[in-house]
């Protein structure tokens, strides 16, 4: 889902603003609808996502034994710490994206 939400962003961005580069990717007609939809879908499943991250999934997380084997070269503390920073990463996104719907920003045309 949240590899969706990736691919719709960029779809947007490349229909509408491209400042930086776009691609030549086909036009669709309500693309920021269908990135509103898939981001409405990843945040109804985030409780569920959020409630197995910290209760089950907490040692897939980084620990603070985690920092120091980091520079040791251990594989899982890499992991975790890309974990993390993928559910810091999603929780940012769901934010900003409701910030943006609830102060009014206008539908591009």
């Amino acid at each position: 889902m949240a590899l969706l939400a990736l691919v719709s962003g960029f779809w947007v961005y490349n229909t509408y603003d491209g400042r930086w580069g776009s691609l030549p990717l086909p036009k669709v007609a309500d693309i920021q609808g269908l990135h509103g939809t898939i981001g409405l879908v990843l945040l109804l499943l985030f409780p569920f996502f959020a409630l197995y991250c910290f209760h089950w999934g907490d040692r897939r997380l980084l620990h603070k034994k985690s920092w120091a084997q980091l520079f040791q070269g251990n594989w899982h503390a890499w992991q975790r710490l890309a974990n993390t920073l993928m559910l810091v990463a999603v929780t940012f996104a769901l934010v900003t994206g409701q910030m943006m719907q609830r102060s009014g920003c206008p539908q591009a045309s």
